[in-house]
């Protein structure tokens, strides 16, 4: 059953009109704020990735693409990815993947 918006999915579950709801865990965790008897299961269904753009061709791609590779490991290794998705209060990110 297809919702408009999210206002009205969060309406259609307190109203029993749905029983579950599938979108992603930051969405999720929005929109459950204030209901009662709402459970955000464990796992995933999907995956949102979010890339880095680079030149495509040219003497400055290659190194572009090898500071972007050790600059995203860099921050997965010493913690500071966490930190960022802690400060911003994000909820339900899949930071490991």
């Amino acid at each position: 059953m297809p919702a408009d918006s999210l206002k009205q999915a969060q309406e259609m579950l307190t109203q029993g009109r749905i029983d579950v709801f599938a979108t992603n865990k930051g969405i999720l965790f929005e929109m459950v704020e204030g209901l009662q008897g709402v459970k955000i299961l464990d796992g995933r269904w999907g995956v949102e990735n979010l890339f880095m753009a680079f030149q495509k061709t040219g003497p400055a791609r290659e190194a572009s693409l090898e500071f972007l590779r050790r600059f995203g490991a860099e921050l997965q290794a010493n913690g500071e990815l966490l930190a960022m998705i802690k400060r911003a209060g994000l909820k339900g990110v899949a930071a490991n993947d």
